[in-house]
């Protein structure tokens, strides 16, 4: 087994603890964190996890029912509708980034909004502020 799987499978939930702080800051309490820490206890949940980002960074194979979408998706069709793009500033994950080199893949209109109470993970009742 290797390190990172190790390492996951015996702290599973410290480690979440941990991405959860760095990725949403400011607003991470346990009261919140609690009920979603149960599904690290699934027996599924670190190979889940361990594929999830090697599929994502192109470390491991994608699922062979989806191929025919994925190689849609990799030449990119334009998107018609407009877009809205939140970034936060608190993001660690993500640098925060703007429509420039976006705007060939998007045929309607773009705008980015940024937020300092923002981390990776976009909380709804931010989100309702611009959805109107």
């Amino acid at each position: 087994m290797d390190r990172g799987r190790a390492g996951l499978e015996k702290n599973r939930k410290s480690i979440a603890q941990k991405l959860w702080q760095l990725w949403s800051p400011g607003w991470f309490n346990a009261e919140q964190f609690e009920p979603s820490a149960r599904s690290f206890d699934n027996p599924d949940f670190v190979s889940t996890a361990i594929h999830s980002y090697r599929h994502r960074y192109g470390n491991a194979a994608g699922d062979p029912a989806l191929e025919a979408l994925e190689k849609q998706l990799a030449e990119q069709p334009k998107i018609a509708a407009t877009t809205i793009g939140f970034h936060g500033e608190d993001d660690r994950v993500n640098p925060r980034s703007t429509p420039e080199g976006k705007k060939e893949c998007l045929q309607g209109t773009m705008s980015n909004v940024c937020s300092q109470e923002l981390g990776i993970v976009r909380r709804k009742r931010h989100l309702k502020l611009w959805h109107r």
